[in-house]
Formats: structure tokens, sequence, C-alpha cells
């Protein structure tokens, strides 16, 4: 894997049926090999959604402050060019039903992000 196209990915999974607020996961990808399909599946199949629940990829952009959705491969590209000075990006795949808006809580920043 080529070190500057290598981003860590520090994921959080949110479910409402959960007795936890969310899951934590750390992935590190190659922004030039990663797509949006494949990433999504791969979230999915390790922790798989309620029955009728969808997965949607948010991440979190540091110059808005605000969760952005993530819906294709473009999408993907912009995430990582504004991600590349950190080499870290902070997701949220969010599970809830598709008539009602997710619950994305907010990132907890104390502990440093590191490309490892």
């Amino acid at each position: 894997m080529d070190t500057d196209s290598s981003f860590n990915l520090e994921i959080q999974i949110v479910t409402p049926n959960s007795c936890a607020q969310w899951f934590s996961l750390n992935k590190v990808v190659d922004a030039e090999l990663t797509n949006f399909r494949d990433l999504v599946r791969d979230v999915v199949d390790k922790y798989s959604p309620d029955f009728g629940d969808v997965a949607r990829l948010f991440y979190f952009c540091n110059d808005s402050k605000l969760n952005v959705e993530v819906r294709s491969d473009q999408d993907m590209r912009e995430m990582f060019a504004k991600n590349k000075a950190s080499k870290c990006c902070f997701l949220t795949v969010a599970y809830n039903r598709p008539t009602s808006e997710p619950h994305i809580p907010d990132w907890d920043f104390s502990p440093p992000c590191q490309l490892c």
C-alpha cells in the first residue's frame, strides 16, 4: 500500500436498537483503490443492520464542523482530498429506517488520530 494514498478511517457505527451509543472500527485503506460500494459492504458484512434498516455513510468535515453524507465514489474522492494533510477520516455508518433521519453522535477527538 502506498503511504501517500493511505488513510486511517476511524468509523463509528450507529444503530437505533443497540445498547451502546455506537461501535468503533478502525480501517486503513488506499484512497486510490477504495470505492464507496465496497467500503459500505465491508462494514455492513461485519456489522449487519436490523431488518428493514439502511446503511448511510457520513464523514466529519473539519472545515464546516458538519457530518457530510457520502453517496458515491466522487464524494469519497472529495473526502480524501479534504483530509489529505491528516491522512485520517472520521466516518459514521448510520443504520436507520429509510423514512427517518439518522442520529449521529458527536465525535470525541480526545485521542489523536494517527496512521498506523
